[in-house]
């Protein structure tokens, strides 16, 4: 009996946990309007000739700080985010 107890709370518990990864992995997704202003970023950059970071990562950096002052302030504020950025 006692162990049929210990088994059902480790079971019970493990389904709890589960239940709060996934409840705090549904409030970290992004909102429609927060992927639309980054998709817009990254169109931004790559029309001002950057490309995109998963092409060529050194180049993109090089050209994010080159061009980093003609930004819109919501794609700085992003840049500055992800990449640190400070100009």
């Amino acid at each position: 009996m006692k162990n049929f107890l210990l088994i059902s709370s480790m079971l019970f518990s493990l389904s709890a946990f589960a239940n709060i990864d996934e409840a705090s992995a549904v409030a970290v997704e992004p909102t429609e309007s927060e992927l639309k202003v980054s998709r817009a970023c990254f169109s931004e950059l790559e029309t001002l000739g950057c490309g995109h970071p998963r092409d060529d990562q050194e180049h993109f950096e090089s050209c994010l700080n080159n061009v980093y002052s003609s930004l819109t302030t919501s794609c700085k504020k992003m840049m500055t985010e992800l990449y640190g950025v400070k100009k």
